[in-house]
């Protein structure tokens, strides 16, 4: 008789990974890194232990961004455009520091890879989030945020008085304090996610470098926007 297998596992390429639904935390899907399937089951049992103690006790645990690229890229090594992602999280790795992220091609709206900046007030944000979630930035009762505007936005946009604000007013109000701070067109059509093309081709150690440098230069909110509504 084979072996009965445990719900939650299935084989891509030579790793066993989870797929899983685990209550409290939402969809789990990731790479056991292991290619036998007993261990996998041991990996499998250990993990849903680490996430029950996370939603019950708040436990949280630390990832480098040398870790989590680890795990993404396994947990995607069975894509055959994994190999490209990985060149181009190596390429900027040594420039990061918490500051840029490389967005794969499958979740961006065009369907072109490109990268996130943060200044140093996004930072902080970001930091205060690891370890809350195990695979998520942002989540809410252990489960992932998938998008922005949600029940939580709206009642906080009421409460200051923004009715008529809207998320992708956010968008136009960076786009102009890029401006107002004299980031050249290029570099805000870079932050913006209008320059088109693969990561390992457009961008170098300098432009990153100079791309943090430019979202740097609106941290300070004096003698500019502070929010750009637009009516459309």
């Amino acid at each position: 008789m084979a072996q009965k297998r445990t719900p939650g596992l299935r084989k891509r390429g030579r790793y066993w990974h989870i797929d899983k639904v685990v209550p409290g935390y939402g969809h789990l899907s990731e790479s056991t890194k292991c290619e036998s399937l007993i261990e996998a089951e041991e990996h499998l049992r250990w993990r849903l232990g680490e996430l029950r103690r996370i939603h019950l006790y708040g436990q949280r645990v630390r990832v480098t961004f040398k870790e989590a690229r680890q795990r993404y890229v396994e947990d995607y090594a069975h894509l055959k455009s994994i190999a490209d992602l990985e060149i181009a999280i190596k390429r900027v790795a040594p420039y990061i520091g918490g500051s840029v992220f490389v967005l794969p091609d499958t979740l961006t709206k065009n369907g072109e890879e490109r990268i996130v900046v943060l200044n140093a007030i996004a930072r902080r944000v970001v930091d205060a989030q690891v370890g809350l979630h195990p695979t998520h930035v942002f989540a809410y009762k252990g489960k992932p945020i998938d998008r922005l505007n949600t029940k939580a936005f709206r009642a906080a946009r009421e409460r200051a008085g923004l009715s008529q604000v809207r998320v992708h007013d956010f968008r136009h109000t960076f786009a102009h304090r890029l401006r107002a701070a004299g980031v050249g067109f290029e570099d805000r059509q870079a932050l913006l996610g209008h320059k088109s093309g693969s990561v390992t081709t457009h961008y170098s150690a300098p432009d990153i470098c100079r791309l943090i440098e430019a979202v740097e230069l609106i941290c300070d909110d004096r003698n500019t926007t502070v929010l750009r509504v637009v009516n459309e």
